[in-house]
Formats: C-alpha cells, structure tokens, sequence
C-alpha cells in the first residue's frame, strides 16, 4: 500500500507541498526528495535549524496552503479545497 502522507509522485507537486509542511507544523521535518526541496526552515537537512515557535509554524502552513489554492484559482483549476 502506498504511503498517502507524502506523495511521490511528480504531479502531485501540490500534495507533496502540504504534506511537507504539515509534517513540518506539526514538529517532524522531512526533505521532498522527488524535487530536491528543503522544508520551509530547512530543518530537515539542519536540524538545528527547526522553528522551535509553533505559532509561526502553522502561519507558515497556513500561508502556504493560501498560496497554492490562490495559485490553482489563477491557473484556471477553479477548484477551492478550503
């Protein structure tokens, strides 16, 4: 069975997004290995580096989540996820 918290697949660049930073949020970094992108602190490869404020964490997920359905709008996807 696969594992449906962090897609693999090239086409579901928008899943693998906000499983990232949902994963991140929540306190568990991870590097999206099919394109090579950091988490939003780059904690995931500098652990050091993790966002300690939780607060700032699920802004920064909720932006994210913004943008890309803001993006899908633009693209004329005319879906609206909430």
């Amino acid at each position: 069975m696969a594992n449906t918290s962090k897609p693999d697949l090239p086409h579901d660049y928008e899943k693998r997004v906000m499983s990232q930073t949902l994963s991140w949020a929540i306190g568990k970094p991870y590097h999206d290995t099919v394109t090579d992108e950091c988490c939003p602190d780059f904690s995931c490869c500098v652990p050091s580096l993790f966002t300690r404020d939780d607060s700032r964490r699920w802004r920064v997920y909720r932006e994210t989540k913004e943008r890309l359905r803001d993006a899908a709008l633009r693209n004329g996807e005319g879906r609206d996820d909430g």
